[in-house]
């Protein structure tokens, strides 16, 4: 599977472009250096206007849910991990580890977890975070 995850994340971004699934903010990129090292940073000024708070339901719900998963799916990674789009992502191809059952995103990461991210990584030449907690976005 390694090596096919770049075919297989590219085939599933095309498709879902070609449906109107995804909904790509833009930024604008820029050159930040700090102590000596240069780091390029994604400005998304849209996000400035997103409204604080929760829904207003007061419930937790699981973004990944159906319909819009199958949209999105990309590969199977472990019996408790899939590989999906990002809905709203900020580059091409953007992709995120998700469980295949609902988990609070308070929750500390496990080892399956850990393997799952893993698996992606070297093939995709990636980076990964985790957005844990209300600050980081995670709801």
């Amino acid at each position: 599977m390694s090596k096919h995850l770049p075919a297989l994340v590219e085939k599933a971004s095309s498709l879902a472009l070609k449906k109107g699934v995804l909904a790509s903010i833009p930024t604008e990129t820029q050159r930040v250096t700090d102590s000596g090292l240069t780091f390029l940073v994604r400005v998304a000024e849209i996000l400035k206007r997103k409204p604080a708070g929760s829904s207003g339901t007061g419930e937790k719900s699981d973004p990944f849910h159906e319909p819009e998963k199958s949209e999105l799916f990309v590969e199977t990674l472990s019996p408790t991990h899939s590989l999906l789009l990002n809905k709203f992502n900020v580059v091409p191809n953007h992709v995120l580890v998700v469980t295949n059952q609902f988990r609070p995103q308070t929750e500390p990461l496990d080892t399956e977890d850990f393997l799952a991210m893993w698996r992606c990584m070297l093939p995709l030449d990636a980076m990964a975070f985790y957005n844990c907690g209300p600050n980081s976005g995670a709801r």
